[in-house]
């Protein structure tokens, strides 16, 4: 799967919003601010953003103030995002990009699972009953995915304008990795655009919580109860102790230790160990 949404025909953005009569860039895609192609559509609301990263041939909706006749300024640019991809898709302009099915005939999956199409899973995977595995899910060889646990659940993603609710459409997937353990009734959000990763040899405890767009190393431990919020990074041989909750955005460096019950709202450095509400280096 491609890390970006592929729209079905070359449009100027005014053809859905009139709002942009004076842009003159054709877009074909989707992109996230992290992954910025020519002609696709972008949003940015980060304070600390390189203006040197935005192509000049894409459309960038943003609260900053930057100069160029392809920024449109928004106070609030994931909304206008929100709105714009909801047109798209009532439209039949946007559609998701759905993976080929392949599923190994060594892997074992319960009578009483539910996989859907376009899914794959690799030899000697054992998917118990009562799993979920929704379309997009990618699982590699080893792996065992516990009763109740969902894979490429559609997450809590939207915005509010007074009353109304516009939900941020999720069309991307789930990859796992090999010999990776998912336990019951823990949730794998699916990514918005791409995918939300699991590295190798992770361990994934009961009533755990990933949101979109994740990407969890190898080699890492995340205990029950634990929340881990849309976008984080959690790097290599991490352990995340019981009951801890990972803001938005941020970025756990390789080897460090979040301790019980931690509200973690920054960045960890690389083998550090954190602990508290919020977590601080202990």
């Amino acid at each position: 799967m491609k890390n970006y949404l592929s729209l079905q025909k070359k449009i100027y953005l005014n053809q859905i919003d009139k709002r942009f009569n004076n842009q003159s860039i054709l877009i074909d895609k989707i992109c996230s601010k992290d992954n910025i192609k020519a002609n696709s559509l972008i949003f940015i609301n980060k304070k600390k953003y390189n203006n040197e990263k935005i192509n000049k041939n894409c459309i960038v909706i943003t609260n900053l103030k930057l100069k160029s006749k392809n920024i449109f300024f928004s106070k609030r640019p994931r909304l206008e995002f929100c709105k714009i991809l909801k047109k798209l898709i009532q439209k039949k302009i946007l559609t998701e990009n759905l993976i080929v099915t392949k599923i190994s005939n060594k892997s074992q999956i319960s009578k009483d699972a539910i996989v859907e199409k376009n899914v794959q899973i690799g030899p000697n995977t054992i998917i118990e009953a009562g799993a979920i595995i929704k379309q997009n899910s990618i699982i590699g060889k080893n792996c065992i995915i516990r009763s109740g646990a969902v894979i490429s659940a559609k997450s809590f993603s939207f915005e509010r304008s007074n009353k109304k609710i516009y939900h941020f459409p999720l069309l991307g997937g789930v990859k796992i990795g090999d010999n990776v353990i998912v336990g019951s009734n823990t949730v794998i959000s699916r990514g918005n655009m791409g995918f939300t990763e699991i590295g190798n040899n992770t361990l994934i405890d009961t009533l755990v919580q990933v949101a979109h767009n994740c990407k969890i190393g190898e080699n890492i431990t995340i205990t029950g109860g634990s929340n881990i919020g849309g976008s984080v990074k959690i790097e290599d041989n991490v352990m995340i102790s019981p009951c801890s909750n990972l803001i938005n955005n941020i970025k756990i460096g390789k080897g460090s230790h979040v301790g019980i019950g931690s509200v973690v709202i920054k960045d960890v450095a690389k083998n550090t160990k954190v602990f508290g509400n919020p977590a601080r280096k202990v």
